[in-house]
């Protein structure tokens, strides 16, 4: 009976943490209207960060004609439920912060971004599927 018990939770474990790694880079294009959108996300190191996944941000409109990219941590999340995180992304075109909202896929190897509350002016989408890079 123990080592169904341990059997079990080794799964779960393992279950658990492969469907919600989101760590990677992550990218929508929408060529109709060109525009394009990518996110570099990672965990934190240990003890660094309240929060489960950071990452970075680059958001192209028009042509290129509008550029919302940074260098720096610029997205923060927590996770809220399975494959279901919450947090706030600052915009480097206007330095406000929104409230976003990702939902993991793991079978289909993508992520449903919304901006739940946007501030200011930004040049990343309301809402949108990315997809893993270098998938398709």
């Amino acid at each position: 009976m123990r080592t169904v018990l341990l059997l079990l939770s080794i799964f779960v474990v393992i279950n658990n943490s492969h469907s919600q790694n989101l760590a990677g880079h992550w990218r929508w294009i929408n060529k109709a209207e060109d525009r394009s959108f990518e996110i570099y996300l990672a965990k934190p190191k240990e003890g660094d960060s309240v929060y489960d996944f950071v990452g970075e941000h680059c958001g192209s409109f028009y042509n290129g004609g509008r550029v919302d990219c940074t260098e720096e941590i610029s997205i923060y999340l927590k996770k809220e439920e399975v494959n279901i995180f919450t947090g706030k992304i600052k915009s480097s075109y206007s330095d406000e912060i929104s409230e976003i909202r990702l939902v993991y896929l793991p079978e289909k190897k993508q992520i449903n971004w919304q901006v739940i509350k946007g501030q200011g002016q930004f040049y990343f989408p309301h809402e949108a599927i990315l997809i893993i890079e270098g998938k398709e």
